[in-house]
């Protein structure tokens, strides 16, 4: 009887196997490795967080297909780049940003409480970071 069971649980876990996960078979993975790695990565418009969270131990789940890839940081030009994700594969972004010149003075300061220390903060239409 045990043997039997065995052999039935062994059928239904390749039967399992064979099928895809809902919305696997459309979807790819986005690395990145950009210098600076504080750079604020939008994905198709949207912010998806800092650069340094897609390096080695991690990759951001894209829908397969093209998109359009922008990296911003307030001393440095943005960078807008077109990638075709891959179903099931990994597509990585290797971008060194371009410096901006060094500011001149007079300079100010901006303060911006929030109760969400993750939401960003723009100037002139231009992300500068998160709230602190």
């Amino acid at each position: 009887m045990r043997v039997a069971l065995a052999a039935c649980v062994a059928a239904l876990l390749i039967a399992v196997a064979g099928i895809p996960l809902s919305g696997q078979e459309n979807t790819g993975y986005l690395k990145l490795k950009v210098n600076p790695g504080r750079a604020g990565v939008f994905i198709d418009g949207k912010y998806v967080g800092p650069a340094a969270n897609f390096r080695i131990g991690r990759k951001y789940a894209v829908a397969a297909g093209e998109h359009e890839v922008r990296l911003t940081e307030p001393r440095y030009e943005d960078v807008v780049v077109k990638v075709t994700i891959e179903p099931g594969k990994t597509t990585t972004l290797s971008q060194t940003m371009k410096p901006l010149p060094a500011p001149q003075p007079p300079f100010g300061r901006l303060r911006t409480p929030s109760p969400d220390k993750y939401a960003a903060v723009y100037v002139n239409e231009k992300l500068y970071g998160p709230c602190r």
